[in-house]
Parts: C-alpha cells; sequence; structure tokens
C-alpha cells in the first residue's frame, strides 16, 4: 500500500492497475451489476505495448497520494467554495494550502474537485473535515443569513468565486497548476470569436443587420480598437505586477488578478475605459490579446467585476 509516508526515491515500476478485478474488491466497495461487466483494469500507462520510463511512475502517483482532495458529488456554489477554503488557509496558516486544480467531476459532470497542495506535515483528515464543515454549515443558511456572511469576506472571495464558476459553468474549462508550476488551461468550446464578424456585417440591437457597409467596417474598427487599447493597459499591469509577484503558481496567478482589478478600479479613467471595450466587444475578446501566464486568472476576475458595475 502506497500512503503519503511511503518513500517513492529510486523506485520503478513498469506500469501499475487502477481498478481492482470485480471479484477481489471489498463488500464497501462493490461495483453496480452494469459496471461488474466491465473486465477493464485501467491499466497505466494505459497503452499496453507502454511502460513507464525512468521517474515516470513517481510523477504519475505522487499528485494522487499528496494532495489534499476536497470532491463534491453535486453541483457545487462557487461563493460558499471560495469562503470555506479561504477561511480554512487563514485558519491554518502552517498548513501552507494551495489551489492546483479546479475541474468538473462525474459521468454527467455534476461534480466537483478542487485539489490542494499543502505542507508534508499538515493533517489532511482535520483539513478536509473542517472545509466540509464550513461548507455544509453555509450551504444550510437562509439565503438572506447566507449573504450577509459573504459580504465580510467579499473582497478575496468574489475572485476565488469567479475561478470556481469558470471551472464549474464554462465548457470544457478545467484549471490546473502542475507539478512543475504551470497553469494548464484545457480547450474550451465556448466564448468563441470569429474574426468574420468584425468586418463587414453590424447588428442594430433589434437584431436587424447593418449590411456591406463603411458604417459597419467603422463600427468594427473602432470596436477592435478600444478592445486593443483595453488589453494594452490590462497587459501594461501584468507586466510590472510580475516584479512584485510570481506567475509561476496558481496562489501568485490569483493575487496578480486581485490587485490587477484593484488597480483598474483605483483609475476611474482606465476603469471606465476597459469597462466600455468589455461591455462592447467581450471579455473573450480581450483574453484573446493577452499573453501572460495569470491571463485566465485576470479574465476570470473581469467578468466577475464587469458584473457588479
Amino acid at each position: 500500500m502506497i500512503t503519503t509516508r511511503t518513500k517513492l526515491n529510486g523506485i520503478k515500476c513498469d506500469y501499475v492497475y487502477m481498478r481492482l478485478p470485480p471479484d477481489k474488491r471489498p463488500d464497501f466497495f462493490k461495483l453496480s451489476p452494469k459496471d461488474t461487466l466491465n473486465d477493464n483494469p485501467r491499466r497505466e500507462p494505459a497503452n499496453w505495448n507502454r511502460n513507464f520510463q525512468e521517474g515516470e511512475f513517481v510523477d504519475f502517483i505522487t499528485p494522487m497520494i499528496e494532495t489534499l482532495n476536497f470532491y463534491h458529488a453535486e453541483k457545487v456554489d462557487p461563493r460558499i467554495v471560495a469562503y470555506s477554503f479561504q477561511k480554512l488557509q487563514e485558519d491554518h496558516p502552517k498548513a501552507e494550502l494551495e489551489i492546483i486544480s479546479m475541474e468538473k467531476h462525474g459521468k454527467n459532470r455534476q461534480g466537483f474537485l478542487l485539489k490542494a497542495d499543502t505542507a508534508p506535515e499538515a493533517d489532511h483528515s482535520m483539513l478536509h473535515a473542517e472545509y466540509f464543515d464550513t461548507y455544509d454549515r453555509l450551504k444550510a443558511l437562509p439565503p438572506e443569513q447566507l449573504r450577509l456572511l459573504l459580504v465580510e469576506r467579499q473582497k478575496y472571495t468574489k475572485r476565488l468565486e469567479a475561478w470556481v464558476d469558470t471551472a464549474v459553468n464554462r465548457p470544457g474549462v478545467n484549471i490546473q497548476n502542475s507539478n512543475k508550476g504551470d497553469t494548464i488551461i484545457a480547450e474550451k468550446t465556448g466564448d468563441k470569436i470569429d474574426a468574420d464578424k468584425f468586418i463587414g456585417v453590424g447588428f442594430n440591437k433589434d437584431g436587424g443587420k447593418i449590411e456591406g457597409s463603411n458604417f459597419a467596417e467603422t463600427i468594427y474598427e473602432s470596436q477592435e480598437q478600444n478592445l486593443a487599447q483595453a488589453a494594452k493597459d490590462i497587459q501594461e499591469l501584468l507586466e510590472q505586477l510580475d516584479e512584485t509577484y510570481p506567475s509561476d503558481t496558481t496562489a501568485g496567478k490569483m493575487k496578480i488578478a486581485t490587485e490587477v482589478i484593484t488597480q483598474i478600479d483605483n483609475n476611474p479613467t482606465k476603469a471606465q475605459r476597459i469597462l466600455s471595450a468589455i461591455k462592447s466587444g467581450g471579455v473573450a475578446a480581450v483574453e484573446q490579446l493577452l499573453n501572460h501566464p495569470a491571463s485566465t486568472f485576470v479574465i476570470a476576475a473581469l467578468e466577475d467585476w464587469q458584473k457588479s458595475k
């Protein structure tokens, strides 16, 4: 049995089976009659003609045994997830909690899995219990009482809430921080901006087309300029913040995104320019123009920010 205390240095393993055979599973872990018919042992590597190369098994298994996993079987309330996790961080600073991934789970993608890294000596059982004690307690509150409680922590939790909401509600998006510090955003199917929509055709607010047209081109040329300026403003802030915050961890990217919103709010002219641009062209269009490791976190924060305006 592999536990968090297992020393993996120098371990060599060709392959592993991730699923017990149906006839060897304990009673508390029995499969449904339908699943019992599937004898796939879930081999890793999945290619039966390939084995783990040197060091690959340790890289594969370490995240499974060292991360603290908060799994919700049902659809989550992003506000309560954000509150519960932030409270856990504040109550246990020595645990060094840091989010490393958020993703939808389950057959119908209704579940939600938040994975966190911790200090080696952190008590996972205690942290897990406290998180869900907080989550379940808040979930049971009347809506108005919950709203008043959340207001107290709104500045930080609104950002984290936006990232949880992104992971849960935007199609095809998983947010994860790899063990090398890279944040990977899976390909998403929504929020697509087609280039041909910026040329030659406009739409008025009643749905009628404005065709063929210098007028339509002028509208979209102006819109593109506004989006480009907004993206430039944000890109400059990101580059300035690189000198203060690390951008190679999820926690650092969250801090950068929070600080970007703070600095935008502190500059009314810039705030109005950015707000006008994203209201006319969409946050997704700004996202296409940013080039920074924290850009996806900033976009999630901007989506939340514009809703409050």
